[in-house]
């Protein structure tokens, strides 16, 4: 399989999709969409086949930025579960990805 090239994904980037987010949801498509830059044109059916994957590090900075905006815009959730659920993935996969880079999962079509 060819490996899909590294996206980058800077702090002043996630700082801003989270400024501009209002729910969950925001910075959570907000972030994709930053690594998926046709996301909006996708046809229906197509979809993320995994996870992106980035180091620990980055990881952890994107899951504080989820817990203070759901502390402040959610109180009444887990803080940072949506991004959990639903956001990038690290360990050992995203070992070799450097900061502020994002392997991005593949595409694939439903079957």
């Amino acid at each position: 399989m060819t490996e899909i090239p590294l996206v980058d994904l800077t702090k002043e980037v996630i700082n801003k999709i989270f400024e501009d987010a209002e729910h969950q949801a925001d910075y959570t498509i907000g972030l994709h969409r930053a690594i998926y830059p046709d996301w909006d044109e996708w046809p229906e059916g197509q979809s993320i086949d995994g996870y992106p994957r980035v180091c620990r590090a980055m990881n952890n900075y994107i899951f504080e930025k989820a817990i203070e905006f759901d502390a402040k815009h959610h109180p009444d959730v887990m803080k940072g579960g949506m991004w959990m659920n639903n956001g990038f993935g690290s360990g050992d996969e995203g070992a070799d990805v450097p900061m502020w880079k994002v392997r991005p999962a593949p595409v694939k079509m439903a079957a």
